[in-house]
């Protein structure tokens, strides 16, 4: 009997330290995924499609408008599979040595499931001149 008490008893504590662990995965061996995501950069190109799970972006360009403003325009469509609430383009302006010397985004609300989106983001600082290259990515969406 004291035999199958002790025996019973090792099977306790390997029980639980095998739940302890499970535990401490659950907790520190979680993923370190999220909707915003924004590990896919596209630089300078109207061709080729830029996707991200919730956004696609078809195309983009760099163009300058009647005020002198430099302006990244392009379509972005919304191939969640279902409404978003948010969602956002960013862009970072680069230098002629690669220096990021700005960032802007656009956003929308409420794009619903397959609707494209026409978006503008506007360089913001003073001296266009400067701007040799940008890099654009799907921002935040949820």
């Amino acid at each position: 009997m004291e035999k199958e008490k002790k025996k019973l008893k090792t099977w306790h504590w390997i029980l639980i330290v095998i739940g302890g662990l499970i535990i401490l995965g659950a907790i520190f061996g979680g993923s370190n995924s999220s909707d915003s995501d924004n590990s896919n950069t596209n630089t300078n190109s109207d061709s080729g499609i830029l996707s991200m799970e919730k956004i696609t972006i078809l195309n983009h360009q760099l163009s300058e408008n009647d005020y002198g403003n430099l302006i990244i325009s392009g379509t972005a469509k919304n191939v969640a599979g279902r409404n978003l609430d948010y969602a956002e383009i960013d862009v970072k302006f680069y230098d002629q040595d690669g220096a990021v010397i700005g960032n802007s985004l656009d956003n929308i609300n409420n794009l619903g499931d397959g609707e494209t989106w026409k978006f503008e983001v506007y360089y913001m600082g003073l001296d266009n001149y400067n701007v040799k290259n940008y890099s654009i990515e799907v921002g935040s969406a949820w």
